[in-house]
């Protein structure tokens, strides 16, 4: 939270605002209690109850200052989806196979979600495949 202060035109400490609030609302991982509330009291970090909505608003935050990030668009878009906002998440998640088209991750980042969503029938635009292998699209 400091160095966000410190530094409010970098949107990398928004990022890892919100990729450590979405840490500590996982009640899936192995965090003990004391290590829980130990991270809460170092960063300042709000109660479990509201960590997702407090990382919405620092991956906003993130995709506002720097809006062509692929990783920080799909990071949103996954959040938005968990909040069933689904054609916002795919906006953004198809936002961020556009602006990072060199990545593969975001493709597979994309492909996942889609099968997640029951889409059986997925078409990824892959233009520098189309160019290389006419024959196979």
């Amino acid at each position: 939270y400091r160095a966000s202060v410190f530094d409010p035109l970098e949107s990398r400490y928004h990022y890892a605002i919100a990729n450590t609030e979405m840490l500590l609302s996982n009640s899936n991982l192995s965090l003990d209690r004391y290590r829980k509330d130990f991270l809460q009291r170092l960063y300042r970090i709000s109660p479990p109850e509201s960590n997702n909505t407090v990382a919405l608003s620092h991956y906003r935050r993130a995709v506002e200052m720097n809006p062509t990030n692929g990783e920080y668009l799909q990071r949103l878009g996954l959040l938005l989806s968990g909040f069933k906002e689904y054609g916002k998440a795919e906006r953004l998640l198809q936002a961020g196979t556009r602006y990072d088209i060199s990545n593969p991750v975001r493709f597979r980042t994309y492909a996942s979600w889609l099968l997640s969503q029951g889409e059986n029938d997925i078409y990824l635009p892959f233009p520098i495949l189309n160019f290389l292998f006419p024959s196979l699209f």
